[in-house]
């Protein structure tokens, strides 16, 4: 027994021994919480360790399952092995409920056990299903945001901007979520510094000094038309009738009342659109094509960069980089220089016109185009036109001050005439393209947009640049 002193001037108890065998228990006690709670952790490693080591032989289960698939001579298969774990999962979950609340409590959550398998399932199923994407982020707010990472934050945002909405239906079908500004203004960039680039190996080329010139067999077949007074030519020959008259008709539509009274008088050429490739060899253009010189298809692709429109944009884009469509740019861009910059050229551009003519009858009959024909057609004719304007910009530097707003509007009226077959008037085809090209019609704001007179059976070979 402990022994107890008491003072009796103060009527103190001495219990310094209690004090000590106090603290003994307490620590004591510490040891053996301690001491669960290492055994604690010792269990849960063992029950890690144990779960790993079925996970690994459930993978490697699964990866002899599919080995065993692409075997022939083995009856059992993947789906198999499924139906075996699933029914393995409900045995566990059965036995897991059989061992009693606290058992349950600790496997299952706090809060008490589950009661059934079909809540244990349901608590599985929320388990491993994949979390909103709209609710995750990427951010950690010590880093200073990089280039890099506001572009890739930017693609997130727009692949869960998409996941959300969904594929969103455009013209004849569906189509993904258009490119945010951020992501159009950098491309457009990369594109024109191509471009510039380029353009630097032909920092003097002028339009006004380059001349286009038929191939020799067209220009041996329109001198022998000529001393025959036959007045045509025939390249290439077409298929049928149909077609020869479907070119046909898009010529005398595209060039217009006023040369009804001439066109006897016009050598004209028919040709199949197979004959009408400019990467054939048999055209000596004055501007090569590819290397730093004439690009179709990204002067196309900076044109659709720079359109603006409600909807549609990249099912037209895709049509506009098609390779009719960058065929009908070749010859259309050389047919708009012969008709501005070089002089006596009639001959020039009506064979260039008739290629434009059989390759357009061709895509706008082609079958990809038959839900999208009315939109296209509409557009297409202004995207051509913004493309050649960019062709004229990068390609011929030398003599900048030609392209006006003036010329690009008289520009956007002859495509749109020449395409579309109508007589459409010049305030039509501004607003139309005010809508497509804005940031395009606002650089042009400080010019004069004064149209003057445009007469196609006029001075259609002269040099009014």
């Amino acid at each position: 027994m402990s022994e107890r002193v008491e003072d009796h001037r103060t009527g103190r108890v001495d219990d310094s021994d209690d004090n000590e065998n106090g603290t003994g228990s307490k620590i004591n006690a510490k040891m053996k919480k301690l001491a669960h709670k290492e055994k604690s952790v010792y269990e849960m490693i063992d029950m890690l360790n144990e779960k790993l080591e079925k996970r690994m032989l459930k993978f490697t289960r699964r990866e002899d399952y599919c080995s065993d698939d692409l075997n022939p001579d083995v009856e059992t298969t993947y789906k198999d092995l499924l139906t075996t774990e699933r029914k393995e999962l409900n045995e566990g979950i059965e036995e897991s409920l059989g061992m009693g609340g606290r058992r349950n409590s600790m496997l299952f959550g706090a809060g008490g056990g589950f009661h059934s398998i079909e809540d244990e399932q349901a608590r599985l199923a929320r388990a491993f299903t994949i979390p909103d994407p709209s609710r995750l982020t990427w951010r950690d707010p010590h880093n200073v945001p990089t280039e890099a990472g506001r572009r890739l934050e930017s693609t997130f945002t727009s692949f869960l901007q998409a996941e959300k909405s969904g594929r969103k239906k455009g013209m004849g079908g569906s189509q993904s979520i258009k490119k945010n500004p951020e992501e159009r203004k950098r491309d457009r960039k990369d594109m024109e510094r191509i471009l510039y680039s380029n353009s630097d190996h032909h920092s003097s080329r002028a339009a006004n000094n380059l001349r286009y010139e038929l191939p020799e067999a067209v220009a041996m077949a329109v001198r022998s038309s000529v001393v025959r007074g036959s007045g045509s030519v025939r390249v290439g020959g077409l298929e049928s009738t149909a077609a020869a008259s479907s070119v046909d008709n898009l010529l005398s539509s595209s060039l217009g009342p006023s040369l009804a009274a001439t066109e006897s008088s016009r050598v004209r050429f028919t040709f199949d659109a197979k004959f009408a490739d400019p990467y054939d060899g048999r055209e000596k253009w004055p501007i090569p094509l590819g290397g730093y010189d004439m690009k179709p298809k990204l002067l196309l692709e900076l044109a659709c960069e720079k359109m603006t429109l409600p909807d549609g944009e990249l099912v037209l884009k895709k049509l506009c980089i098609s390779k009719m469509a960058r065929n009908i740019y070749v010859y259309m861009y050389w047919y708009v220089h012969c008709r501005f910059f070089q002089e006596n050229s009639d001959v020039e551009q009506q064979y260039l016109l008739s290629k434009v003519a059989a390759i357009y009858t061709t895509m706008l009959s082609s079958r990809s185009l038959e839900a999208n024909k009315d939109f296209f057609f509409m557009h297409f004719p202004f995207v051509l036109s913004q493309a050649i304007i960019l062709g004229f910009k990068y390609l011929c530097p030398g003599n900048q001050s030609l392209f006006t707003a003036s010329f690009k509007n008289i520009l956007y009226l002859t495509a749109a005439q020449l395409l579309s077959g109508v007589d459409v008037c010049p305030g039509s085809v501004s607003f139309i393209r005010h809508n497509m090209f804005p940031e395009d019609v606002m650089s042009d704001d400080l010019e004069s947009n004064t149209l003057p007179a445009l007469t196609f059976g006029g001075a259609g070979g002269g040099g009014g640049g």
